[in-house]
Order: C-alpha cells, then sequence, then structure tokens
C-alpha cells in the first residue's frame, strides 16, 4: 500500500457512494413491479426518498466504522454486497418483466458484457495487491519502457472497471425506461456493434450502429 490512509478512502469510499444510485433506483423499481406487476406505477417519491435515506445512513455507518477501524474488510464487503444486490435484482426485472424479445436481448448482452469487463478489472486487482513485487519486476528488469505499461495491473482495474460499469449502467438506463413504460420514446443502439447507448427515438445517431451486439449495421433512410 503506496497511499496514506486518508487518502486510501477518498479512493474506496466514492466506490460505495456512486454505487447508491443503482442500488437505490432498482429497489425502488423492484418494488414497483411487486406491488404493480406490469401496471407501471412509480412508488410515491415520500417512500423514494425513505428508501434513499435507508440506503444514506446505512453506507454513512459504514464510513464511520472504516474510518475509525481501519478495516479494509468493511469497504469490501459493503461494496460487494452492493454489487449482488444491483446485479441479482436487475437480472430478476429483466427476467421477469420484460417482454420484448430483442429489449431482453440487448439487456442480458449488456449486462454480461458489464459484468465480466468488472470481473476482469478486479482479477487485476487482486494480482496487483498480491503479486505487486512480482510486476515491479517484470515491468522494470523484462519489458522495460514502452511494453512494461502493459502489465500495469491497477491502471488495468481502473479502466476494465470502468468500462464495466458504463455497459452496466446503460443497461439499467434501458431497463429503467421499461419498468416505467416510456421506452417508446427511446431507442437502443450498439455505435460500432459494441458500445451500448440509449438515446431518444428519432435522434440520428453521428456514427454507425446496430441494434444488436454484433447486429448488422442500420442503413441511412
Amino acid at each position: 500500500m503506496t497511499l496514506k490512509y486518508r487518502f486510501q478512502l477518498l479512493d474506496e469510499l466514492p466506490m460505495i457512494y456512486a454505487m447508491c444510485i443503482p442500488t437505490w433506483s432498482l429497489v425502488c423499481e423492484a418494488k414497483e413491479a411487486l406491488l404493480n406487476g406490469d401496471n407501471h406505477k412509480k412508488v410515491p417519491l415520500f417512500e423514494q426518498i425513505f428508501i434513499g435515506v435507508i440506503i444514506g445512513l446505512a453506507v454513512t455507518t459504514a464510513s464511520i466504522l472504516y474510518v475509525i477501524y481501519k478495516n479494509v474488510d468493511i469497504h469490501q464487503i459493503l461494496f460487494g454486497v452492493q454489487i449482488v444486490v444491483v446485479a441479482a435484482t436487475a437480472g430478476s426485472l429483466t427476467y421477469r418483466y420484460v417482454h420484448d424479445p430483442l429489449a431482453k436481448r440487448n439487456l442480458k448482452a449488456s449486462m454480461a458484457l458489464g459484468a465480466i469487463l468488472f470481473l476482469s478489472g478486479y482479477i487485476s486487482w487482486l494480482l496487483d495487491i498480491h503479486y505487486c513485487s512480482f510486476w515491479v519486476h517484470v515491468r522494470r528488469s523484462i519489458l522495460a519502457l514502452p511494453l512494461g505499461v502493459l502489465l500495469e495491473p491497477h491502471g488495468w482495474w481502473h479502466i476494465l472497471t470502468g468500462m464495466g460499469i458504463y455497459f452496466y449502467i446503460v443497461s439499467l438506463e434501458h431497463l429503467r425506461v421499461i419498468t416505467l413504460n416510456v421506452s417508446c420514446n427511446y431507442q437502443f443502439i450498439w455505435r460500432w456493434k459494441v458500445f451500448p447507448e440509449l438515446i431518444w427515438k428519432g435522434r440520428k445517431p453521428s456514427t454507425r450502429y446496430s441494434l444488436e451486439l454484433f447486429g448488422p449495421y442500420v442503413e441511412d433512410q
């Protein structure tokens, strides 16, 4: 560990805080779906705020404990719980309440790619913290610059998890507009057949795109 503890907190705690947003959104969606089925009624604003307050209090409590006890397990456990809640809830909502075949395929593809990229980044991070001296030796004594930069596992952690989170956030956006029954106003596209994006229907993308992962390009009309 090369960071001072207070700076380590600035690196790790924002991960938990950022995950609060999709956690809150999906908990609200799950409650809407359980209470209303396919009626697509929103949870009342007061209940949305209450759910947000509960999540906020849990995260604040964990942050205080993390600062006091300086135990990295607190961060890892809470972050892991958030990931499991988001992934499990999103998967369940997709399976039970998304009926359009194309939408379901796009959601599954985007979620799967996001999960694979994120887990790849997590594995890179584990390799970095457990075998740091080995990577340093290979970079400095064998590969040197510029090839040495390819064996920066911590760098790959940021790149891969960033990409994975992007894929997953796009899928959560798509799931949200479906559960709110406003998907008719949006279109799910794959730029260059691989990068998902949710856009306003009727808006012409500035790049080539397909409607499915690795699907045929949509020709200009």
